[in-house]
């Protein structure tokens, strides 16, 4: 996927460099144990139209990617120049397509 954010291009990849960053942004903690799941819990987010949480998924599928996103860009750039409606729809159609994720997406019924 590929977004143009300032008159620049950025490219975004949802495998398992994008899970992993997505669990340390977003993943689950209990009692000093780290159990990941940010998918998970960053799916029902994501079909709620939660913003952060699409921000959040913008700067992991980022991650692995040349050129890099600040959070702080990502957060502008949804603040002032997304169409976020279709943004999430196309950052929902990433995640059922993608090989690492379209799994954990078909179980939770993302897309539907």
């Amino acid at each position: 996927m590929e977004l143009t954010i300032n008159d620049k291009k950025y490219a975004f990849k949802f495998g398992i460099r994008f899970v992993e960053e997505l669990n340390k942004i977003a993943g689950l903690e209990a009692k000093g144990m780290k159990f990941g799941m940010a998918l998970s819990t960053q799916i029902p987010a994501l079909q709620g139209y939660d913003p952060e949480a699409l921000a959040k998924i913008l700067f992991a599928a980022n991650i692995t990617e040349k050129p890099r996103l600040s959070q702080d860009e990502v957060i502008n750039y949804l603040d002032s120049d997304a169409d976020l409606e279709k943004l999430f729809k196309d950052v929902i159609a990433e995640i059922t397509k993608s090989n690492a994720t379209k799994l954990v997406a078909k179980k939770m019924k993302l897309g539907k």
